[in-house]
């Protein structure tokens, strides 16, 4: 069995972003972004702007801005750099009207001791279900979706089957687990002392995906 985090990022959404403003002199006096990390490939526009580091991506629209972290960060070392760069944003832009903030993590669970169709009827058939009687066949594929409050949070997890490009060319089957904790804060008298708080909740919810995938990867019925 093998389990990988394959993509970690934080979307904090907004009724207007002014990407104008947060240009590359503005991130690099501010220390948000330091002139020798800048990659080839980063844009800075009155529209958007998108800059590439070898730990981080960072992309600011009108509608929101946001960070994806690389999959080589250490995971003790990625709050700091959330809050240190996105957390420097906001707190630089506090009159920006924002609107929610979310945290997401996509997980990718190999199964090795069965195969990814086997998987998907352990976790999700059920033969009381009409609807899935109707898909019982061998090539079936099964998947979900869950959601719950979870602390400030909405929890929201896509489980199915996908199909990625391996280096030869070839494919290679796998179960996406996809989680998105959501804290809407329109109308919060200081939405970015909000967004900021968010942020600090990042390993929180990091570790709570990665229990859920385990327990997904490990048991021996269906998810409750």
């Amino acid at each position: 069995m093998a389990i990988q985090l394959v993509s970690s990022s934080v979307v904090v959404a907004a009724q207007h972003f002014n990407p104008s403003v947060a240009g590359q002199h503005w991130l690099v006096t501010n220390n948000v972004v330091f002139l020798d990390e800048i990659q080839v490939g980063s844009v800075f526009t009155d529209m958007f702007v998108q800059v590439s580091t070898r730990d981080f991506n960072l992309l600011i629209v009108p509608e929101n801005c946001q960070i994806h972290i690389a999959r080589h960060v250490d995971p003790e070392k990625q709050q700091k750099l959330i809050s240190d760069r996105l957390g420097k944003i906001i707190t630089l832009l506090p009159h920006t009207p924002y609107t929610g903030v979310g945290l997401n993590f996509i997980w990718h669970f190999f199964p090795d001791n069965e195969t990814v169709e086997a998987a998907c009827r352990r976790l999700f058939f059920s033969e009381s279900m009409a609807l899935h009687r109707l898909f019982n066949s061998i090539d079936a594929r099964f998947g979900g979706y869950l959601s719950k409050n979870w602390k400030s949070f909405r929890l929201r997890l896509d489980i199915k089957p996908i199909m990625i490009a391996l280096p030869d060319g070839q494919q290679n089957e796998l179960i996406q687990l996809a989680f998105n904790y959501h804290r809407g804060i329109l109308g919060r008298p200081e939405p970015w002392r909000d967004v900021v708080s968010t942020l600090e909740e990042w390993d929180a919810t990091r570790d709570d995906s990665s229990s859920i995938v385990n327990t997904a990867a490990t048991m021996k019925g269906q998810l409750p």
